[in-house]
């Protein structure tokens, strides 16, 4: 018995030579009709770059509420992660956001604890 797309289908008397090329000639034809499967196909989780996981573990971080503003203004600068904060490339974060590239552009800790501490 083999399963292809939800469909039971009897090969045969298991392990024999006939069920055995029942088994080889309806694979065959069931892949030329479709493209190979991949391994880990299917329901698995939808693969994330690290980039955006820095990001979402900035986010938890700063709040665990999804602050963007607190991720922006983070006065974490010594932290290994925090020029990769906004989710991209410290390159393209330093074309787009130079001000916030800077640490000494940010807010003190007890600026940036009064303006988003909830």
């Amino acid at each position: 018995m083999v399963t292809l797309n939800g469909c039971d289908i009897y090969l045969g008397k298991w392990n024999t030579k006939a069920s055995r090329a029942e088994y080889g000639r309806l694979i065959g034809e069931w892949l030329g009709r479709r493209p190979l499967p991949r391994p880990g196909a299917g329901k698995a989780a939808k693969t994330r770059s690290p980039l955006y996981a820095i990001r979402q573990k900035c986010l938890d971080c700063s709040g665990g509420e999804g602050s963007s503003a607190a991720v922006k203004f983070c006065p974490c600068s010594d932290c290994s992660l925090w020029k990769f904060r906004f989710g991209v490339s410290p390159d393209t974060a330093l074309r787009k956001w130079p001000d916030l590239m800077d640490p000494a552009n940010l807010p003190s800790p007890d600026e940036y604890r009064d303006k988003y501490a909830r």
